[in-house]
């Protein structure tokens, strides 16, 4: 992905909340890999609401800049989808920000930073 020029705060960064659009981008084209339409399931009367999202971020995406962001479902548990994502700055792949592996009711993990990324986050979904 690269980042857009309206995706900038007034500091020529990519905004805080723009991280979470990448995300969820991101998360729809792995549900749609997996043969789970968004709209095919909304349109059945389910939601999928995202309950939990941790971010840290480290290094700034700025103009221009290039990035991948990277998907990991952790647990499938009940009506629970635990997935982590991870933005990598390109060609670097410096961290740009992580996010803390934090599952309901669990302390999250004393040490949950992975080499080599530029954000890293986890959401839970219930279905």
């Amino acid at each position: 992905m690269r980042v857009r020029d309206d995706d900038l705060d007034e500091y020529g960064v990519v905004n805080n909340a723009v991280h979470a659009s990448y995300i969820h981008d991101a998360r729809n084209v792995l549900l749609e890999t997996l043969g789970i339409s968004i709209h095919f399931w909304t349109s059945t009367g389910n939601t999928m609401a995202l309950s939990e999202l941790h971010l840290k971020y480290f290094t700034p995406l700025r103009s221009g800049g290039r990035f991948i962001v990277k998907l990991r479902v952790v647990q499938i548990k009940g009506v629970r989808i635990i997935v982590d994502h991870v933005i990598e700055t390109l060609p670097n792949r410096r961290y740009g920000s992580q996010c803390n592996r934090c599952l309901p009711r669990q302390k999250p993990p004393s040490n949950s930073r992975i080499p080599g990324v530029g954000v890293q986050d986890t959401s839970v979904f219930f279905m």
